[in-house]
């Protein structure tokens, strides 16, 4: 398997398609097998879905029949916008144009960081239910390299396994409401009111009239009455099983970041896996490196947005913190520590990658573990030490095993400071306002009553805050997602 190298490489070809639970475990041991990248995985009829993940656990899902208005509801569920109060340059849009456009909001305070994690679970457990109710269609499943796709930054990440799981639950409830040959993304419709209320109890019909126009899919339905997808589902289904209500195939909306708009005589599922992730399948690892450090950064809200938003324009430029520590929950916890403090946060898994992504961007402080596969933090801090202009940076060295000859070791290398492991918040930030005089407003270190967490352990963080300041986001074991 060449994923180093961005190259595809077929995992299954198949002409009778899965089970559900044979797709599922099928999905699971390809994603566990190569660690980063993407499973692309389409139908006989041409349908594709694709789903990323890093280090074994999901971060985003795309593709299917609906993925713009999939990307509408979703903006109107979690942020209260419209995909065009987002201002896109075309030429600009990256592999991943959802997952970059959602960091872009987030980094714009346009969504809360939990808001941000719950899209992302909610987008990933519907691409997982339609893949799972499309089983016995789907004939080939596809590997591609994490190069196209490193650039990105995880808003979540979510365990496949329990994703899987929650998938094939609410599958299970969607087969119990009889609804096997129907599907969440169709749109239902009465081709005769009156008969339905002659057969149905009259204030369910009428609210079923009322819904069932044929202009909203089950799904959007259940966005706009926000209710639970099974509840109206469930509702339908008397009306659907006596042959009163019919569901029909709804058609995705037009791009909404695209001149062109949707192409009406291409299958949605594959019109978005070819303008979505043509870059990784064709363009090779450089391509799609090219394109999302084209497309980073290049969208923003329009002013209307920006003033639904409270956003002010201006302001102090954020210091940045970047930490180069190869478990990727160490950086999803400090992130949630320092960002609501008002910090720019940089994570970087790969110890290779360090010293490219410390030039680029220029951070006012570093976390740098000591103990990482292929090179060390003591080796990363003293070719940064090298630097003229990062002689005097703060560089704050992580471990889980604080023997004084590694603090002694780090002091030699050149490391301002040093930090125990688990996190814990009040010392993370007591850390960096000791080292970055002009702290930005946010929880001082006395707010935060209790931090644990368990480097690669099972236990689920605590955390209280004190009054005035801003609820971090549950922090994940890489076993678990945000809450419901």
């Amino acid at each position: 398997m060449e994923s180093a190298t961005g190259a595809s490489t077929h995992l299954a070809k198949r002409t009778q398609g899965y089970s559900v639970t044979g797709l599922a475990s099928t999905i699971q041991k390809a994603i566990q097998s190569q660690v980063n990248g993407q499973l692309i995985i389409q139908t006989r009829e041409g349908t594709t879905w694709a789903l990323n993940f890093r280090v074994g656990r999901l971060f985003w899902a795309g593709g299917g029949e609906q993925p713009f208005r999939r990307w509408r509801r979703l903006l109107k569920q979690f942020c209260k916008l419209a995909p065009e109060a987002l201002q896109v340059r075309e030429q600009d849009i990256p592999t991943l144009w959802e997952h970059w456009l959602l960091n872009i909001l987030l980094k714009r305070q346009g969504i809360t960081r939990q808001d941000a994690g719950r899209l992302v679970e909610h987008g990933i457990e519907e691409v997982l239910f339609d893949v799972l109710q499309a089983s016995s269609s789907i004939t080939t499943l596809t590997s591609v390299g994490d190069s196209a796709f490193s650039d990105e930054e995880p808003i979540a990440i979510l365990s496949t396994a329990d994703m899987l799981q929650r998938a094939q639950a609410s599958l299970g409830q969607w087969f119990n409401l009889g609804l096997m040959a129907h599907y969440p993304n169709h749109a239902p419709s009465i081709p005769d009111p009156e008969a339905l209320r002659q057969q149905l109890p009259p204030k369910l019909a009428q609210a079923l009239i009322s819904l069932a126009t044929g202009r909203a899919s089950l799904r959007e339905l259940a966005t706009i009455t926000g209710q639970p997808l099974m509840t109206i589902s469930g509702l339908m289904s008397q009306g659907i099983h006596k042959h009163l209500i019919e569901l029909s195939p709804l058609a995705d909306i037009a791009h909404p970041y695209s001149k062109q708009g949707a192409n009406p005589g291409a299958n949605p599922g594959a019109r978005q896996a070819s303008a979505a992730q043509r870059t990784p399948v064709a363009g090779g690892a450089e391509s799609g490196r090219a394109e999302a450090g084209r497309g980073r950064g290049a969208a923003s809200l329009r002013p209307q947005a920006q003033a639904s938003l409270g956003q002010s324009g201006g302001g102090d430029r954020q210091p940045t913190i970047l930490c180069v520590d190869d478990s990727a929950q160490v950086s999803y916890i400090l992130e949630q520590i320092l960002q609501p403090a008002g910090y720019r946060f940089i994570g970087v898994q790969d110890s290779v990658k360090a010293l490219s992504a410390i030039l680029k961007n220029k951070p006012d402080l570093i976390f740098l573990d000591l103990i990482m596969p292929l090179v060390y933090g003591n080796e990363i801090c003293t070719q940064v030490r090298r630097a003229p202009s990062f002689r005097d940076l703060p560089i704050i060295m992580l471990s889980g095993n604080a023997r004084m000859l590694d603090r002694l070791q780090a002091r030699g290398a050149g490391a301002t400071d040093f930090m125990s492991k688990p996190i814990e918040a009040g010392k993370v930030l007591a850390l960096v306002r000791r080292y970055l005089q002009a702290a930005p407003l946010g929880p001082r270190p006395g707010d935060l009553q209790r931090l644990a967490a368990a480097d690669g352990g099972d236990e689920r963080t605590i955390l209280q805050a004190g009054p005035g300041t801003q609820a971090l986001t549950p922090l994940p074991d890489l076993k678990a997602h945000f809450p419901n």
